[in-house]
């Protein structure tokens, strides 16, 4: 018994050792390099996505393996609406340096922390407005809150394709409960939709849905728009400037035109 215990000891050191392009499986008869996906820079997995921890023979999880978190953060950036990349690397602390940001960041981080309510950003383009809304999604991502960055037009395409199905007005609605549900739920160009009647209605329902959810202390909603909210019809308008959610008008010179290509700064 004692010689198989260091047997086991001594292979288990022997595969601590290999690096992980050694790993090979076999696979009807051939002898196959496990999937790696070759976009994943991940420095800890290096591609694999999984991992085995480092645990002694006998342990109950001995030779498991687990989701290495750039996994996580793939499969939750389909949900997300962002890039792994960025679900990864987009951070607060990136975004304090810039004086437009920090009132709307600040606004924001009170939404997260109460759990609830709306935050409307507007301003001139360039300002940060949607580097703010795809880092608070990214942090949330981080922090295994389901997120969803997105941007109205996308919603109301979303919304309009429901009537190439076999019961339009029933998946529209399906679809409209959907994105009404959405816990934390980022809208970039809020303003930036054609205005039709059936656009005006459609995006009314929705945030008048995402409204009641929040009086409820149920969701989070943070919109980025060029526009001040008294241009809209005046039954969104005043429902954005509630008094219990925030406006943050950010002002001052486009970023972009100052900006540099460096690794991990987001823009």
């Amino acid at each position: 018994m004692a010689d198989i215990q260091k047997e086991l000891e001594k292979l288990q050191q022997t595969i601590k050792n290999r690096p992980p392009d050694s790993f090979k499986r076999e696979r009807q008869g051939n002898w196959q390099e496990p999937y790696r996906d070759n976009e994943v820079d991940c420095p800890v997995c290096l591609g694999y996505r999984w991992l085995r921890r480092d645990l002694p023979v006998g342990h109950p999880e001995f030779g498991k393996l687990i989701p290495c978190d750039c996994a996580k953060h793939r499969l939750y950036s389909d949900i997300a609406g962002l890039s792994q990349h960025d679900c990864s690397t987009l951070k607060w602390s990136d975004l304090i340096d810039f004086s437009a940001s920090k009132q709307a960041v600040a606004a924001i981080q009170r939404a997260i922390k109460k759990g609830y309510g709306w935050v409307y950003m507007y301003g001139e383009p360039g300002v940060g407005k949607t580097t703010i809304l795809k880092t608070a999604v990214a942090e949330m991502i981080r922090g295994e809150t389901m997120a969803s960055y997105t941007n109205m037009s996308t919603i109301l395409d979303n919304l309009r394709d429901a009537y190439d199905t076999e019961n339009p007005s029933k998946e529209s609605e399906k679809r409209l409960s959907r994105w009404s549900q959405i816990e934390i739920l980022a809208i970039d160009e809020f303003d930036r939709v054609k205005e039709t009647e059936w656009a005006s209605e459609r995006q009314f329902r929705l945030m008048d849905m995402r409204y009641q959810l929040a009086m409820m202390q149920r969701s989070i909603t943070l919109m980025a728009s060029n526009i001040s909210p008294d241009t809209f019809d005046h039954y969104l308008a005043d429902r954005i400037h509630d008094g219990r959610f925030e406006v943050i008008h950010m002002t001052g010179e486009s970023m972009r035109p100052s900006l540099e290509w460096e690794d991990d700064v987001p823009f």
